[in-house]
């Protein structure tokens, strides 16, 4: 906060004194001006960088995700969420590590929160439709799921699991005729 304050500290005595003043005012309301305007651009670019640091610790989660470091790759996932809460591709893979993990209460959390963040994004309706037929929570996953095949009709593993959904309720032949 100093930092932000230091160019007012600089000010002569004749400055402060003149911002009594008629003129002065105006001057005193460019300077507030002039320091609100600094200070939004250091918030912006702040964003920024926790916006490419979060990016990049994502990247890096996604290679250790690859190549099977799933607990590793969730600390990476947090770290990056941390860095950048509103990120719903890394709250997606998130999920996606937990539940190949057996963490299904944690994995749900994240699918939800990724379709949260982002709702018309199919891969995150399908990721939680699908662990919901999974946890055998059919009603709250048949709409998830109807909805990512009408956003996107030939979304296979969507189309997978309601199909799995209407085999395990027994669903009638005219069911399945819909898609």
């Amino acid at each position: 906060m100093l930092v932000f304050l230091y160019p007012l500290m600089q000010l002569s005595r004749d400055t402060v004194l003149s911002s009594f003043t008629v003129s002065g005012r105006i001057t005193r309301v460019v300077m507030v001006l002039m320091l609100v305007a600094f200070s939004l651009s250091s918030v912006a670019a702040q964003d920024s960088d926790d916006a490419d640091d979060a990016v990049a610790i994502f990247n890096e989660a996604q290679t250790l995700h690859e190549n099977g470091k799933l607990a590793e790759a969730i600390v990476l996932y947090e770290k990056a969420i941390n860095a950048l809460p509103e990120f719903p591709e890394a709250e997606y893979q998130r999920a996606s590590a937990l539940q190949s993990l057996g963490k299904n209460d944690e994995a749900e959390k994240g699918f939800r929160r990724a379709v949260e963040l982002k709702p018309d994004w199919t891969l995150a309706m399908t990721g939680l439709g699908s662990l919901l037929v999974k946890r055998g929570n059919f009603s709250e996953a048949e709409p998830i799921l109807i909805k990512a095949l009408e956003t996107e009709p030939q979304n296979p593993t969507a189309l997978t699991a309601l199909v799995e959904l209407r085999l395990m309720t027994k669903a009638s032949k005219l069911f399945f005729k819909i898609f």
